[in-house]
Formats: C-alpha cells, structure tokens, sequence
C-alpha cells in the first residue's frame, strides 16, 4: 500500500504535525481571542442597552428591537431636519 510505504512515512508524518502545530499556534494566538472578545461583548450588550433604554424586559430579542426601533426613528428626524428644514 502506498500510504504506508516505509521511505515516506516519517516524512508524511513530520510535515502533517508541522503544518497542524503551524495552525493550531495561529489560531490560538489571533482567531481565538477574536472570538472570546466577541462573546464577552455579545453577553455584555443586552444588559447594556437595557440599562440605557430603562426596560425592565431583559430578553435579548426585545431589546435588540426596542434599540433598532430608537436609532431609526431618531435617524429619521435627523435626516428629515437637515433635508426638509
């Protein structure tokens, strides 16, 4: 069998464990503090637009509305006073 022969093995095996080590050093050092950052402010976010929009309904999903809902209704007064007025 090919994938088994003798002369390259070591050298099949040497290169498969370099490359993984390769990666596994990479992600670690930049893909995974990316994400870790990412999770702690996706956590951290409801709470915070619940804080500062005075609700007392904690659900992620209602505030993420209730906060979409504030910035387009302001947005539009805004651009409404600059282009109108």
């Amino acid at each position: 069998m090919p994938q088994f022969d003798k002369v390259t093995f070591f050298n099949q095996i040497f290169w498969f464990l370099t490359i993984l080590f390769f990666l596994y050093f990479i992600s670690l050092k930049t893909l995974l503090p990316t994400l870790g950052v990412g999770l702690k402010t996706r956590t951290k976010l409801p709470l915070f637009i619940g804080f500062l929009n005075l609700t007392y309904d904690l659900s992620p999903k209602n505030l993420y509305f209730r906060n979409l809902l504030f910035f387009s209704h302001h947005t539009n007064i805004s651009l409404n006073d600059i282009f109108f007025n």
